[in-house]
């Protein structure tokens, strides 16, 4: 059997292509302009509605916390630990839950440079204390009456025993 070429069972197939083409430069085109136009209102900040109006002086609101007081574990992991003389002693770097299933130790990563260098120490969760209004936007949490020196003096903190 052999098969036979006409140029007009060719031309069909060819439109059709050349019609795709078109049809997909033309929805590249559409989608590209409409990505664009849309930036800018991305970049926007949010205008918060309501009645209530921000003041910039005003104290922010604490992130660790939920606006019913809960504290957001969420938040907390990560967040810098201060104390109560407003110095940096680290971040929280896990929460342990005990047997009760209620928050039991918090692991406070301390010292090192990004991650470097650093140890972890454990303390007791209810050490924390999770001020409500922040003096900046960033989250907190208060460890009064400790120290650099006192947590470099803790012990170690290992997640597993056998390394």
């Amino acid at each position: 059997m052999q098969s036979t070429f006409c140029a007009h069972q060719a031309t069909p197939m060819a439109n059709l292509w050349e019609g795709s083409q078109m049809n997909f430069a033309r929805f590249t085109a559409v989608a590209l302009a409409a990505s664009l136009a849309a930036t800018p209102v991305l970049a926007q900040s949010s205008v918060a509605t309501g009645s209530a109006v921000s003041d910039a002086s005003a104290p922010a609101r604490n992130p660790v916390l939920a606006d019913n007081g809960k504290v957001r574990t969420s938040k907390v992991i990560g967040a810098s630990v201060y104390n109560d003389k407003d110095q940096k002693l680290g971040t929280i770097d896990d929460i342990l839950v005990g047997d009760d299933h209620k928050a039991d130790q918090a692991v406070i990563s301390i010292g090192g440079v990004l991650g470097v260098g650093g140890k972890l120490v454990s303390i007791p969760y209810d050490q924390l204390k999770f001020p409500e209004k922040l003096g900046n936007d960033t989250a907190r949490v208060m460890l009064p009456g400790k120290d650099e020196n006192a947590l470099n003096g803790m012990p170690t903190f290992h997640y597993a025993s056998n390394g």
